[in-house]
């Protein structure tokens, strides 16, 4: 569905495509919450796109642990989610920059 409301109007939006554009354009406040950050956060993440409420406290969690360590809410997002990966034994890859 989020590509077709892309293709009638040009905008990214939904629970996940939203956020995760902002962060690809360069948001250190993107939070992008996707099924393995909900594995992480111990949510089910089939509720996560309905449900407003659990996607604010999954942002507020975010948030408060990035100012808790010093990080951007991008940052300890992302560590959170390759931390888990490699957790559960993925390889989460790696960009060279």
């Amino acid at each position: 569905r989020s590509v077709e409301i892309y293709e009638e109007t040009g905008v990214i939006n939904g629970p996940k495509t939203g956020p995760f554009s902002r962060a690809l354009r360069g948001s250190r406040r993107a939070v992008v919450i996707d099924v393995w950050m909900c594995r992480a956060l111990g949510i089910d993440h089939v509720h996560y796109g309905d449900r407003i409420t659990l996607r604010r406290t999954c942002d507020r969690v975010i948030l408060r642990v990035s100012r808790k360590i010093g990080w951007t809410p991008t940052e300890t997002q992302a560590a959170i989610w390759t931390g888990y990966l490699v957790l559960r034994g993925r390889n989460p890859g790696r960009i060279e920059l």
